[in-house]
């Protein structure tokens, strides 16, 4: 308990209360019918939540870099069509993670 405490970074008796607490969440969300995930299945997710986060930033950055162009210049620049191109690709991906989610109830 101690080893396991410590790698979470808490005193054993502060491991104990937030398990407890934790599987008394889960015993009554089981019972209300929801789906129940582990620490390590709630990991992945918040990591491919994380990832898309980063997705959308790339596509914030292109986005504001073809407008910015297009102010100054008052064209759009030879980028442009890519970056409507990337942004589409990953508005798809992560309407299909969502909708994978839900189907799931992952979300």
């Amino acid at each position: 308990m101690t080893a396991a405490a410590a790698t979470v970074g808490l005193r054993p008796g502060a491991f104990i209360a937030k398990a407890a607490v934790g599987a008394a969440r889960a015993f009554a969300a089981q019972r209300n019918g929801a789906t129940v995930r582990t620490s390590g299945q709630v990991e992945i997710l918040i990591a491919e939540v994380r990832e898309l986060r980063r997705l959308l930033g790339n596509v914030a950055g292109n986005v504001n870099d073809v407008a910015r162009h297009a102010n100054s210049t008052g064209e759009l620049g030879d980028n442009a069509d890519a970056v409507l191109t990337y942004t589409r690709k990953i508005n798809s991906r992560i309407d299909v993670w969502l909708v994978e989610q839900l189907r799931h109830g992952a979300v």
